[in-house]
């Protein structure tokens, strides 16, 4: 806790740092004893009104909560002096010229605007929107001319969504190109037959998937989606948010014994997954179990590779960019023609079998 705590602050204090009244003084807006000053007399006022609340024995709460306060209250009353009477000109901003599934981030503080086209808050932790005095969950869409800073280093930027975009950079942020997608192929066999959809940007194949996003794969190819949009049971996570449908695929995913979420309350759906927990959840889908011995969690792709699900050269390229929804394409459609375990059967053959596809669809995608 004392860490984010730490983010926050320091976050504030280097924006304050780097703004200036006008383009041509030296003295900043916000001094280090005024945000201190925010600090002791309003931020601990506000997190320990809001720890007074919570059971103390709930510690991830707790902690999770009085972060949030502290962030929420030094963007508020940082916001309005940072920004007061700042023409863009005197920011020294960097103007990027972006593509789809280019990644904007930085270290504390590290400053986006997103000028043109359209871009999500990407990584593990949400932006501070400067210019509001608020803070930008992971997932949600950025406003254009929108002052945004990173609250950790390399864990919270910008993903462009749209074909091109022009993103303002300052403070140490940087740009992760998207990576050429190299299984499209792969994507369209799966689309055509309802195993992957894309979004209103596509199949978005060159960002990481979510961690929620790998496990409606894992349903889809159970063969138990139309049971996973029906349920209507709850669940232990604290954490689901957003889109209704993508909530009922956790809930029963968590029922039937599919996940067990990063701890008993909090499933994390915005966390990008690894090459080994999707490969897990595939090796899963075709029978294979981690808790039964048949492979660990650490060594899930070694058994990927072993059952054709990817190869070692494939592999070799995965980690120069961490799983992407491109990798997760190949890995399932790979998957279609895997054997179960103890069954001679293929996966596609058993989701035939099950009534989801029909032959003809799994003869048609077949290369």
């Amino acid at each position: 806790m004392r860490k984010s705590i730490a983010a926050c602050i320091l976050a504030a204090m280097l924006c304050a740092a780097v703004v200036t009244l006008s383009a041509g003084t030296s003295d900043p807006l916000v001094t280090v004893s005024y945000v201190r000053k925010i600090y002791n007399q309003t931020v601990e006022a506000n997190a320990q009104a809001r720890a007074a609340g919570l059971s103390e024995s709930n510690s991830e709460k707790l902690s999770a909560a009085v972060d949030a306060c502290l962030l929420r209250a030094v963007a508020q009353r940082v916001a309005a002096a940072v920004l007061r009477d700042m023409p863009l000109s005197a920011r020294s901003w960097t103007r990027v010229e972006l593509s789809q599934g280019d990644v904007v981030s930085g270290p504390v503080g590290a400053g986006f605007m997103l000028e043109s086209g359209t871009a999500l808050a990407s990584g593990t932790a949400e932006l501070i929107d400067v210019t509001a005095g608020r803070t930008l969950a992971v997932g949600a869409a950025a406003a254009a001319n929108t002052y945004y800073m990173a609250s950790q280093a390399q864990q919270s930027g910008l993903r462009v969504t749209s074909a091109s975009a022009v993103v303002r950079l300052k403070d140490g942020a940087g740009v992760t190109r998207a990576a050429q997608s190299l299984y499209e192929d792969e994507a369209d066999r799966l689309n055509s037959v309802g195993l992957l959809r894309g979004s209103n940007y596509g199949y978005e194949l060159n960002r990481r998937p979510t961690r929620q996003e790998s496990l409606i794969m894992l349903i889809r190819l159970l063969g138990e989606e139309n049971a996973a949009l029906a349920y209507t049971g709850g669940s232990t996570f604290t954490d689901l948010t957003g889109w209704p449908d993508g909530i009922r695929y956790v809930c029963y995913a968590q029922n039937k014994g599919y996940t067990n979420g990063m701890t008993p309350t909090q499933f994390s759906q915005q966390t990008p997954a690894d090459a080994n927990m999707y490969c897990t959840y595939v090796l899963r889908a075709l029978g294979y179990g981690d808790a039964q011995g048949d492979f660990t969690y650490r060594a899930a792709v070694d058994k990927a590779i072993e059952l054709g699900l990817l190869t070692a050269a494939q592999y070799e390229q995965l980690k120069t960019t961490g799983l992407l929804r491109d990798h997760m394409a190949l890995i399932s459609y790979n998957a279609l023609w895997a054997p179960c375990k103890g069954t001679g059967q293929t996966l596609g053959q058993r989701l035939v079998s099950a009534g989801v596809l029909t032959a003809q669809q799994l003869s048609s995608i077949k290369k």
